[in-house]
């Protein structure tokens, strides 16, 4: 079947411009200078930054494979595309992972064993100390099969696959949502999401013993929701003018790639990204 032509008004032009040849390159940039602003101080960066910067290389793989579809492939590649997922999903697993990891190792100490966790005024008895069960890791208990229960919502989404053809300030643009593209979204990520969630719980019943394991699980559990998700949401309001549903999401990845920058700007010292000040004189 041919593609379906669609007509397009001057703002949707305009959106596509600025998010293809704005924002993208814009915060693939950004994006490849923090990466080399890491990896430059890799040996001496913490774990939770090392993870962050998992996170930005998942992203910039993700997005570079997302430009060769439409560079090389005119955006009708499958196998560039599942790159592309790839790189999203990666990044939403590891981007609030590391964030966690950095609260929880210098705010929040809920993992050290010999702190005490910021939550222990509301506790009052603490697992470190007393024989009872971690009123966060109570908490959770109910949030992974709330969460797993949440990353369903796009199995009701009907599996409706479209090619259009949208004119653009005189050049005609592909867009395409394939079988395989929209199976992936609606039903793998999902089922894959909430099953990870739902080993989390099962995880999280161990006590403390499944605390790490559950890590892993969640947060990647987190990246396969989130990701399915989005796209349920964006591809569902602008089903008429998907441009809009591709603008959307690059402003939003703008966000958050600008949301690491101040993050790690502002805490730049006690990260010890700051370069040293200069040293006293001798007398």
């Amino acid at each position: 079947m041919d593609p379906v032509r669609l007509q397009t008004s001057l703002l949707d032009q305009i959106a596509l411009v600025v998010s293809a040849f704005g924002l993208k390159p814009g915060y693939m940039l950004i994006c490849l200078g923090l990466i080399i602003l890491l990896g430059l101080r890799f040996a001496s960066l913490g774990p939770e930054l090392k993870l962050l910067l998992a996170a930005l290389v998942g992203f910039e793989l993700g997005e570079l494979f997302c430009a060769a579809n439409y560079i090389l492939a005119g955006g009708k590649s499958d196998v560039l595309e599942f790159g592309h997922h790839a790189g999203m999903i990666a990044f939403g697993a590891l981007l609030p992972w590391a964030v966690f990891d950095l609260l929880d190792r210098r705010v929040l100490r809920f993992s050290d064993p010999e702190a005490t966790c910021a939550a222990q005024r509301f506790c009052k008895r603490c697992w470190k100390r007393d024989e009872v069960a971690c009123g966060l890791q109570r908490l959770m208990l109910l949030a992974a099969p709330a969460l797993a229960l949440m990353a369903l919502m796009p199995l009701a989404a009907s599996l409706l696959s479209y090619e259009l053809i949208l004119p653009v300030f005189g050049s005609d643009v592909y867009y395409q949502l394939s079988p395989d593209e929209q199976w992936a979204l609606y039903r793998l990520y999902p089922f894959l999401a909430a099953g990870l969630l739902l080993i989390t719980f099962g995880l999280l019943l161990r006590g403390q013993r499944g605390l790490g394991p559950a890590r892993w699980t969640f947060f990647w559990g987190i990246g396969f929701m989130a990701f399915s998700l989005l796209r349920f949401f964006l591809v569902s309001a602008y089903q008429s003018m998907p441009i809009w549903a591709d603008a959307w999401e690059e402003l939003t990845e703008m966000i958050a790639i600008v949301s690491v920058v101040l993050l790690l700007w502002v805490f730049r010292r006690p990260l010890g990204l700051s370069a040293p000040g200069p040293q006293p004189e001798e007398a």
